[in-house]
């Protein structure tokens, strides 16, 4: 596997890992509790990914799961590095919630991001003018002082882009109405999509499709979503959703999970679609809805040159 790039991402590849070496036993997780002498709610936070397991314990695990011991140094290192601190978690308390702290580092780690944009461009291809005015815009009550953090957080977000020795592989589909809405004031908007155009020539890795009008109606009318993929085959990936009040992270039921009362119907289970096979969908009929990447490019210079003569 590539290894990750961030503490968040090393915490989901262990966790990840942890979870299926205890399905493939058949154990339930008060008999890994009982292996680690912890409780089962710690074994829940661990598989969870919201607490890193310990080096020590992840050494217990390893022999107890049998694990080839010349993989045992991928999963201590990992242990070792989801200890550290991300550059997000180095910014004074408050600059930004938990929730969007978690995306900033599973973004950090991805090998590959699928983002949709219906009203703005997407933070990661953002200049620094033009996600200033979108935080300003998007939120109320926010000081100059907040909205500067905020956009330090947007723009170093996007030194993913240049990441070593594997940068993000990022796909981009963006709604037409993007294009046009003059965001900040024309000169910022217009930096913007000059910049969307250097983006396409400097980064090989950046793919950015538009959705014409001419396309009509589509899948993203129903809001943004942004899909993550993990560089490792353990992990089956993440979407992601954000609204005014918070944010929602969507994963795959986890194999052989108990089935509750909420997921039958009439006595049977519910067969209900997976939210990211339900997003892949979604993203698939919009990938189908836009145009190529010459296509692309060729509309964000022709609406460009069309707000230039206004």
């Amino acid at each position: 596997m590539t290894a990750p790039t961030s503490p968040v991402a090393f915490r989901r590849f262990n966790a990840l890992a942890v979870q299926q070496w205890r399905l493939e036993r058949g154990w339930f997780a008060s008999r890994l509790a009982e292996e680690l002498n912890c409780t089962v709610t710690k074994v829940s936070y661990i598989e969870g990914a919201e607490r890193s397991i310990s080096v020590n314990d992840m050494e217990k695990l390893l022999r107890v799961f049998e694990i080839p011991e010349d993989q045992h140094p991928i999963y201590i290192n990992a242990a070792k590095a989801s200890k550290q601190k991300g550059w997000w978690d180095k910014l004074p308390a408050g600059t930004i919630p938990p929730w969007f702290s978690l995306f900033v580092g599973l973004e950090a780690g991805a090998a590959e991001i699928r983002a949709f944009e219906g009203l703005v461009i997407p933070g990661l291809l953002q200049t620094p003018d033009y996600a200033a005015a979108v935080i300003a815009g998007g939120t109320a009550e926010l000081t100059t002082a907040d909205i500067e953090l905020r956009q330090r957080v947007r723009i170093g977000r996007q030194s993913v882009l240049d990441r070593q020795p594997e940068p993000l592989r990022l796909w981009a589909v963006i709604d037409e109405a993007a294009l046009w809405r003059v965001v900040g004031n024309p000169m910022i908007h217009l930096a913007q999509l000059e910049h969307l155009l250097s983006v396409i020539k400097k980064y090989p890795r950046v793919t950015i499709l538009v959705i014409p009008f001419s396309s009509g109606a589509h899948v993203g009318s129903q809001g943004s979503f942004t899909l993550m993929d993990f560089p490792w085959s353990h992990d089956p990936g993440v979407v992601y959703l954000e609204n005014q009040y918070d944010s929602q992270f969507m994963e795959d039921k986890v194999p052989g999970k108990t089935v509750t009362a909420n997921d039958q119907e009439d006595g049977e289970v519910t067969k209900k679609p997976s939210p990211l096979a339900v997003h892949r969908l979604a993203w698939d009929h919009l990938v189908a809805k836009a145009l190529d990447p010459l296509g692309s490019e060729a509309k964000i210079e022709e609406v460009m040159k069309e707000l230039k003569r206004r």
